[in-house]
C-alpha cells in the first residue's frame, strides 16, 4: 500500500545538545507531555531546585498539592542517579518521583519495582525518553513508561512481606539454640508444654517430643490426641482407595 511512511528515531542531543540547559528547560514548560504519560496531571513549581550541595532538575506537584520529583538523564540509567531520586525524595519530603532515562538498564527496572512493592509511601516512576519524527515533521518527544506503582505490585509486595515473616518466625523457633558437648539438643517446639530433643549417636539419630502440659491428665490427652493423628495418618496413608480430605491425604497426592 503506498503512502505509508516510516517514524524516524533521532538521536536526543540533536534535539536537546544539553540535558540540564536545554532538555530541562523544556520540560519544565511542557510538564502536560509528561503528565499525560504517567497519568499525574503535573505543574512545575521550580526548575534546579537546590537541597544541600545538589540541584533537583525539576521540582512539581500535583492538583492536591503533593510534592513530585523529577531528575532526567540522558544515556543509560545509573547507581548515581538513582541514589539522587532517592536524596531528592527525602529532601523534599515528595509523595512521587520520577526518573527519566534515555535508556533503561535491567536491574534499575527492577529496583524501581521493588521500592514500588516496598512499604515506602511514595510511588516511582521510571520512564524513557526518545524523540521521533514523521515524514519530515518537527522532532517530537516520547514518553514510555517502564515501571509505575499500581495495586497489584503494592500486593505482591504484601505477600512477599508476609512469606518473609513466616520464614523468620520458623527460623526462630532454633535461633537459640546452641552446641554443647553432650549428644543432645532441647528446643521449645513454639506451643506451650510441648518440646524437642535431638539425639545424635555414633551410629543413629532420633528426635523426641517431651509432653509436659502442667498437670499429668492433660499432657495424656495431648499424648493420645497425638497418637490418634498418627495412627489415622498411617492407615489413610496406607489406603489407596481413601477419599477421606485430611493433610496427610493432601500432602501425598
Amino acid at each position: 500500500m503506498d503512502g505509508i511512511g516510516r517514524i524516524e528515531t533521532l538521536d536526543i542531543r540533536d534535539v536537546w545538545h544539553h540535558e540540564a540547559h536545554d532538555f530541562t528547560r523544556w520540560l519544565y514548560d511542557n510538564l502536560d507531555v509528561l503528565g499525560e504519560a504517567i497519568g499525574i496531571e503535573l505543574s512545575g513549581t521550580r526548575r534546579e531546585a537546590p537541597t544541600g550541595t545538589f540541584n533537583l532538575d525539576v521540582l512539581a506537584e500535583d492538583p492536591s498539592g503533593k510534592i513530585v520529583v523529577i531528575e532526567n538523564q540522558f544515556g543509560n540509567s545509573d547507581h548515581d542517579h538513582l541514589g539522587k531520586v532517592l536524596t531528592y525524595l527525602a529532601s523534599f519530603d515528595a509523595a512521587a518521583a520520577v526518573w527519566i532515562v534515555e535508556h533503561a538498564r535491567a536491574e534499575h527496572i527492577a529496583a524501581v519495582s521493588w521500592l514500588n512493592e516496598s512499604a515506602a509511601s511514595a510511588e516511582f516512576f521510571l520512564v524513557q525518553i526518545e524523540v521521533i519524527r514523521f515524514a519530515g515533521s518537527p522532532p517530537a518527544p516520547r514518553f514510555t513508561v517502564i515501571v509505575q506503582p499500581s495495586e497489584e505490585m503494592r500486593q505482591v509486595g504484601l505477600e512477599k512481606r508476609e512469606l518473609a515473616g513466616r520464614r523468620a518466625e520458623r527460623h526462630a523457633l532454633h535461633a537459640g539454640v546452641s552446641p554443647n558437648t553432650t549428644p543432645y539438643l532441647v528446643t521449645g517446639s513454639g506451643i506451650s508444654g510441648l518440646s524437642f530433643a535431638y539425639c545424635a549417636f555414633e551410629d543413629h539419630m532420633r528426635v523426641e517430643l517431651y509432653i509436659a502440659r502442667g498437670d499429668d491428665d492433660r499432657s495424656e490427652q495431648t499424648f493420645h490426641a497425638l497418637e490418634f493423628r498418627k495412627t489415622r495418618s498411617t492407615r489413610c496413608l496406607a489406603d489407596r482407595s481413601c477419599g477421606c480430605s485430611c493433610p496427610e491425604r493432601r500432602a501425598a497426592a
